[in-house]
């Protein structure tokens, strides 16, 4: 009966790290033109300068915190068919997507952009698979599980 409980826990942190909120704050007119930061407090930079990326399978919800420029991301495929993740986002909303895993986004352009300003544009990555680190904080959850069992 214990190893079911641990399992639902072990499933429940699983979700946690396939949900994640972006805070979305402008920095006005000068590139990049907004500044990305997560749960935390955590600098999030998926910009296509950053080191970071947006991860396929990923359940993302943005919310505003930029008063004057409402923000918008969008994908363009290879087509040139635009593809809204996020529309007119602006202060105190929330707008959520994730990424559908059996796309290939390699193809894809990733724009953010003001709404109202469109001269504040910028790219963002994806990234086509789970960080190593998901992986590892899943192996290490399941690790402690076992543990637990064997004592028990």
């Amino acid at each position: 009966m214990y190893y079911i409980k641990y399992l639902l826990l072990l499933t429940l942190l699983s979700l946690q790290l396939h949900a994640v909120n972006v805070l979305v704050d402008t920095t006005g007119f000068t590139p990049p033109y907004y500044t990305f930061s997560i749960d935390d407090g955590t600098d999030f930079d998926f910009t296509n300068a950053g080191s970071e990326s947006l991860t396929v399978g990923v359940a993302y919800t943005f919310i505003g915190n930029n008063l004057y420029h409402p923000f918008r991301m969008y994908l363009i495929d290879s087509s040139g068919t635009e593809t809204d993740l996020i529309s007119n986002l602006s202060f105190r909303l929330s707008q959520t997507f994730t990424l559908d895993p059996s796309v290939d986004y390699s193809t894809y352009t990733g724009i953010y952009m003001c709404n109202s300003h469109p001269a504040m544009i910028g790219t963002f990555n994806i990234s086509p698979v789970p960080e190593p680190s998901s992986y590892a904080l899943l192996l290490g959850g399941l690790a402690i599980v076992l543990v637990a069992l064997k004592r028990r």
